[in-house]
């Protein structure tokens, strides 16, 4: 399937936002990620897009071609990636969750993973 003039604008956009504050768009991702501060980062983006109480207790860090993703109610984040790989990630993990009967890359999920790009901007994680 073709991906939407629209959700393509948007991730436009979030890759600008990414790019302006001098961070690496995803897949480029060699930023220093804390796993604590994901973990932070991972609850804080449930609570702005699902709004219910994050359902998962049990976090793990992951290396290699692992992904951010939940398996066996667990969440894996993978720090060596960086926060857009993170934040694109879970981006998909929240959209999933919302709108299960669409497909990935929709138009919905780009207007939530560019919500959650500048979230992460917003409540400044890395100060």
């Amino acid at each position: 399937m073709k991906t939407s003039k629209e959700a393509l604008n948007n991730y436009e956009k979030v890759n600008t936002i990414w790019k302006e504050n001098n961070f690496s768009i995803r897949w480029q991702g060699k930023e220093k990620v804390d796993f604590n501060l994901a973990k932070k980062l991972i609850k804080g983006l449930w609570k702005q897009e699902v709004g219910t109480k994050f359902p998962y207790k049990h976090f793990k860090e992951v290396t290699g071609n692992r992904h951010t993703w939940v398996r066996k109610n667990v969440v894996s984040i993978n720090c060596s990636r960086g926060w857009a790989d993170i934040v694109h990630l879970w981006s998909h993990w929240i959209d999933r969750k919302i709108n299960p009967k669409l497909r990935p890359h929709s138009a919905e999920h780009s207007v939530i993973e560019l919500r959650c790009t500048k979230y992460f901007f917003e409540k400044d994680y890395l100060k």
